[in-house]
């Protein structure tokens, strides 16, 4: 249990405590038996609403720093949360954000087989999205298209749901040479500045890249120094400082 969830917890009980205290002092008998169990549930209330929020800021921070391409930390995070006997975080949970982080960080075999030691069955069927679109992606990265394909059709319905399936497909229709249709299925979404500086190195990247497939490399540069400004600690800055080398995909 992390300290503010600790401290929540430690006041919900001594506020317990202190009206059961003052409750026996007025009560006795059958009221008194209907205040403590009202106390009870209530504290208990209180507690699981403390545990949930803790859990809850747990992963936004995880993920705000993900998003801030700040990996080394993420990893740090989760790998210390691995470690300790008695997480209040699912195992499954944790595992899909180490798997996404190695993913950005270009580690992509090593993501693929945390991602694929996940039970998607033992987590809700919200966190089922990440789990196989961070296989797919590392599938397409390690250049196993017919995998990745295969895949995304195995789970198409819940991959679908995603928001950002359309990019997802873009990614697979240019490693397919497809760079036309990955064109199209990018610019489906116009760029929002006010996403995670991770998601729009990766955006300026990808559409550096098949910018250079469809022989435009005048275009990719600006989306390449972009990306190379954006990347942080993933993988981006490095493949965007390729590109600007060597100028083809």
């Amino acid at each position: 249990m992390w300290p503010r969830q600790r401290a929540a917890v430690g006041l919900i009980s001594a506020a317990a405590v202190l009206v059961l205290l003052l409750g026996s002092q007025r009560l006795t008998g059958a009221p008194f038996v209907a205040l403590a169990t009202g106390v009870v549930l209530a504290a208990f209330a209180g507690s699981w609403a403390a545990f949930v929020r803790s859990n809850r800021a747990w992963v936004a921070e995880s993920y705000r720093l993900m998003g801030d391409c700040l990996l080394t930390q993420v990893l740090a995070r989760v790998d210390a949360e691995l470690a300790r006997p008695s997480s209040p975080l699912a195992r499954g949970l944790l595992q899909i954000i180490r798997a996404e982080a190695l993913l950005w960080r270009g580690d992509f075999e090593a993501a693929l087989a945390e991602a694929r030691a996940i039970d998607p069955d033992a987590l809700p069927g919200a966190w089922h999205r990440p789990v196989w679109g961070t296989q797919v992606a590392a599938l397409a990265f390690l250049s196993r298209n017919a995998e990745a394909e295969a895949l995304v059709d195995r789970h198409r319905t819940v991959l679908e749901a995603a928001p950002g399936f359309h990019q997802l497909q873009a990614v697979l229709a240019l490693r397919r040479g497809e760079a036309t249709l990955a064109n199209a299925l990018m610019t489906q979404t116009p760029e929002d500045p006010q996403r995670p500086r991770l998601l729009r190195a990766a955006r300026a990247l990808f559409e550096a890249e098949i910018a250079l497939a469809l022989h435009q490399g005048a275009g990719a540069d600006e989306a390449l120094e972009q990306a190379r400004s954006l990347g942080g600690e993933s993988f981006i800055g490095a493949r965007s400082e390729q590109l600007l080398r060597s100028g083809r995909p």
